[in-house]
């Protein structure tokens, strides 16, 4: 019985990361490749993406995924991002921004604004299949306030599967977060670039190839 509760543990820890890896170092990634030469030498795209992931894979943060916590928590490791950079300090810098892209996203997520969802559904949503394109610009101060649109695009969503409303998030989250680096590092976007992102539904290939790894595991040493 405890070898079984186990290997459910371990499926669900997968399917829930699953395409939230993905999407969140690429979303750096992007911010990365939008910044001058000069200021891609000094800072990590590494250091980045592992910032982006932290708050699932290092800091366990399940509560600060939307707003108004993901506000306080972006604004705190802005901050940290910002001030690094200024001391010289580009590894941390760029890490710090990187966890502060990782609330920015969450903010953007329609599950995170409602409640008693059945989970499945919810794994669906962020593992369904979509790209998004946004231009490097900067957006101002975008509101991570999303709780209202967040609630009416969960419902559009399971009437209609549409994968546009997950599209419509990122590109609207990318906006913060092209906002947020150039407001972190001072830099005007390299030629307009444009972020291309997608997600293709590995999220399933990534959980299947977690659970048969823990279920070798579980079998081999319980």
């Amino acid at each position: 019985m405890a070898k079984r509760s186990l290997i459910i543990l371990l499926f669900l820890v997968a399917f829930t990361l699953a395409w939230k890896y993905e999407i969140h170092e690429s979303s750096v990634e992007a911010a990365y490749y939008s910044m001058p030469v000069s200021l891609k030498e000094k800072l990590s795209l590494e250091s980045m993406k592992l910032g982006s992931i932290a708050p699932d894979a290092k800091f366990k943060d399940f509560r600060n995924h939307k707003y108004p916590y993901s506000l306080n928590k972006s604004s705190y490791y802005l901050g940290l991002a910002k001030d690094s950079y200024l001391k010289g300090d580009f590894k941390n810098a760029s890490y710090f921004f990187g966890v502060a892209a990782h609330y920015i996203l969450d903010s953007f997520d329609a599950p995170h604004y409602v409640t008693k969802e059945p989970y499945s559904m919810h794994s669906k949503f962020e593992s369904v299949s979509f790209d998004s394109e946004t231009m490097c610009y900067d957006y101002g101060n975008v509101s991570l306030d999303y709780r209202n649109e967040g609630k009416k695009d969960w419902d559009e969503w399971l009437a209609t599967r549409n994968s546009s409303i997950q599209k419509k998030e990122l590109n609207k989250a990318m906006e913060a977060v092209y906002s947020s680096a150039i407001k972190a590092f001072d830099y005007s976007c390299s030629s307009g670039r444009t972020s291309f992102i997608e997600n293709r539904g590995s999220g399933y290939l990534i959980a299947f190839l977690a659970i048969l790894a823990a279920m070798i595991f579980v079998f081999r040493f319980f």
